[in-house]
């Protein structure tokens, strides 16, 4: 049942996001329109590459009365000897047949100018003429470095110190004044470098339609912390003891009482995929947008652990080492319909990308609690549970929540030849209804449960699936390849 409704909830979000991009694909393209697009295709031509303007297409879609007496050419006519384009192109004359590029630099023939009434009412460059982007092949990829950072784990107070000088019963405790919060607060929010990839190829030309895949990976963002007796005289770790109703602390080490250390990491990994059809609806020498639906994945990752080793000098239980773990994992991967646009504006050499993106889906949940003492005294025996993890929260939860990956980008392109890109490109990415590491802490401990004790009052700590945002965002640079 829990299988056949998510199922049920991935089919329904990629349905509508289909129903709607048909709908904005026929709302983008007037009734009765035939194909009002430019987007030349290449032809060879000896050493020249001719771009073949589709000149009968452009015919039908234009106002007959913009056509002039040159129109009437008879095919195959040869064109006359291609001259470098100089001054402003008259935008009163719509002839239109090919255009010549030769040596990266773009000419026409007698029969071509561009015309004011272009497709798609954007304006059409008159000026500037030297444009590389129109030479483009069926086959395209890009590679980006990044980099980027995220939304911080919030973790609650895990180590703390005060002064060698206070009473035991006061060492490390919070809310006393003498306290002091050695790690927790926001963790694994540092910047990090990642690699995306890209991938498009031109299935269709005369439809302008493309397939496009994106792979983006970040390498792990990390938060660690390292402390002995010998930095630290006394290290606690602090809980709130539901027996008493009071803050306590498990003291790892203090001056004449036990010596001891303690390591805590935190990790985050972060991983997404598309594939989408994109739909080419609008495209002029000036302009262009287009549509995509397809699928995406998003796949996030966290890890904190806490370790800790304590020797009791004193006691009873003098000579007598504990050593433990407590570790809190969070896996939420993200599947969903998309629907994607991107509107590109050219300026000679330059191009520059506005990009939208919006996948509605769900977002399957693994949280996972493990823990484990080792007691080595007279002999070697080990529990499950350290301080934070009992019998009570060891295990895991699995959940499928509806959820939200929104993505924004801003790319600037410059074509330093016919066949290869120079990008820098800003990015932000926020994902809904996602579990981090450190959010599914309970600090609240009942100490009675740990064998052979029997437990007495409620349990703690509990296992509870607790979500938040993450968004991630940062800059890249990359090379784009056309074949």
């Amino acid at each position: 049942m829990y299988r056949l409704a998510r199922s049920h909830i991935a089919f329904s979000c990629c349905a509508s996001l289909i129903g709607l991009w048909v709908c904005l694909i026929l709302l983008a393209r007037p009734a009765g329109a035939q194909q009002k697009l430019w987007f030349p295709s290449v032809q060879a031509h000896g050493n020249r590459r001719v771009i073949d303007a589709h000149r009968s297409q452009l015919q039908s879609t234009w106002p007959a009365a913009s056509r002039t007496a040159t129109d009437a050419r008879p095919a195959g006519t040869p064109h006359s000897p291609a001259k470098p384009v100089t001054g402003n192109v008259a935008q009163t004359a719509h002839r239109s047949e090919a255009i010549v590029v030769e040596d990266g630099e773009i000419l026409l023939d007698d029969a071509i100018a561009f015309d004011s009434q272009a497709p798609c009412d954007c304006d059409v460059c008159a000026g500037c003429l030297k444009r590389k982007h129109l030479i483009q092949g069926r086959l395209w990829a890009r590679a980006e470095w990044l980099n980027w950072w995220s939304s911080s784990m919030d973790a609650p107070a895990l180590v703390t110190t005060s002064p060698d000088t206070v009473l035991p019963a006061n060492a490390g405790i919070l809310g006393e004044p003498t306290t002091t919060t050695l790690f927790g607060g926001d963790l694994a929010d540092n910047d990090r470098g990642g690699m995306r990839y890209s991938f498009g190829y031109l299935l269709k030309p005369c439809q302008n339609l493309s397939l496009v895949a994106t792979y983006v990976h970040l390498g792990d963002a990390r938060s660690s912390f390292l402390a002995t007796d010998a930095e630290f005289p006394v290290l606690v770790r602090p809980f709130f003891d539901v027996e008493t109703g009071q803050q306590n602390g498990a003291r790892i080490a203090f001056p004449g009482e036990a010596t001891g250390a303690i390591s805590v990491t935190a990790t985050s990994a972060f991983d997404s995929f598309d594939l989408a059809f994109s739909q080419l609806t609008c495209s002029t020498p000036r302009c262009s947008k287009e549509f995509s639906v397809g699928f995406r994945y998003a796949r996030l990752r966290d890890q904190l652990r806490v370790d800790s080793t304590t020797t009791a000098l004193t006691g009873v239980a003098a000579g007598t080492t504990l050593t433990g773990f407590d570790q809190f994992d969070a896996d939420n991967t993200f599947y969903g319909g998309q629907l994607g646009l991107v509107f590109r504006s050219y300026h000679c050499a330059w191009s520059f990308d506005f990009l939208l993106k919006f996948a509605l889906g769900g977002t399957n949940t693994d949280v996972r609690t493990n823990g484990l003492t080792e007691i080595d005294g007279t002999s070697t025996t080990t529990r499950e549970g350290n301080l934070l993890t009992q019998s009570s929260n060891i295990g895991s939860v699995d959940s499928m929540q509806f959820a939200v990956l929104s993505e924004l980008g801003l790319r600037v392109n410059y074509q330093i030849s016919s066949c290869w890109n120079i990008t820098a490109a800003y990015t932000f990415l926020h994902l809904s209804e996602v579990a981090r590491a450190s959010e599914q802490i309970d600090t609240q401990v009942n100490l009675s449960q740990i064998p052979p004790s029997t437990l007495t009052g409620p349990l703690a700590p509990l296992l509870n699936l607790n979500t938040n945002d993450y968004w991630v965002q940062g800059v890249s640079l990359g090379i784009e390849r056309r074949f």
